[in-house]
């Protein structure tokens, strides 16, 4: 069930993932009175949601809501949620769930969990980045609470990563739990580069999959995952 489109320039990818997401939405919407897209944070997709922000959808019937959040406030420039905003502009943007809470992390919790199960069902599709450590959403290898998101049923689960470059200086995260993340109808896997290819690649095939927490992802048949890669 997994897919791979590979593009020779990010010109070439945007157009096809926007392709893809207007397509699906567009099904989704056929079927559904409301739907759910749950977005990655991160750099790569940012110009892919400056362009779905400006495409002519039945805004009012879609809900945008965060795979993973640095616990950080929506008000620094670290924020998964200040980003998406901003990138996806105000009428795209209108119903956004965030997942920070003002609290601590493990406190926060039960509420974030609480705000996810009041998203519209289904949650059509999913867009999720893969790190150079192979982590995806924020299952980061070693990270203290991954086996915790990796096994438990609940919509959310907390995590600290450790300090690494990958984790760029915000530990503390929030996250979907994988359970969470195979509830979604269809997964996308966005990344650039020759050096993820290389990690993706092991993930497909890793036996030690806490090593390479994307591997959960790419290893399963339950749900369909689209990969879309340039160099």
């Amino acid at each position: 069930m997994l897919s791979e489109h590979r593009f020779t320039d990010q010109s070439a990818l945007l157009q096809a993932l926007r392709e893809f997401f207007v397509a699906h939405i567009t099904q989704g919407l056929a079927q559904h009175p409301e739907i759910t897209l749950l977005l990655s944070g991160g750099s790569t997709p940012l110009p892919f949601y400056r362009d779905l922000g400006q495409q002519a959808l039945p805004w009012e019937r879609l809900h945008l809501a965060l795979v993973d959040e640095r616990w950080v406030a929506p008000t620094q420039a670290a924020s998964n949620e200040r980003a998406l905003r901003e990138a996806l502009g105000p009428q795209a943007a209108a119903r956004f769930t965030g997942m920070y809470a003002a609290s601590s992390l493990l406190a926060a919790l039960p509420q974030v969990n609480h705000r996810y199960a009041r998203l519209p069902r289904p949650w059509t599709l999913g867009l999720l980045g893969l790190g150079p450590d192979g982590h995806t959403a924020s299952l980061f290898p070693a990270a203290l609470g991954l086996g915790q998101a990796l096994s438990t049923f609940d919509l959310c689960a907390a995590l600290s990563a450790n300090a690494s470059a990958a984790a760029d200086g915000n530990t503390e995260r929030m996250t979907l739990s994988l359970s969470a993340l195979l509830g979604i109808n269809h997964l996308v896997l966005l990344f650039t580069g020759a050096a993820k290819w290389r990690v993706y690649e092991q993930a497909l095939v890793t036996q030690q999959k806490d090593a390479l927490p994307v591997s959960y992802l790419l290893q399963q048949d339950s749900v369909p995952l689209d990969v879309f890669w340039c160099p």
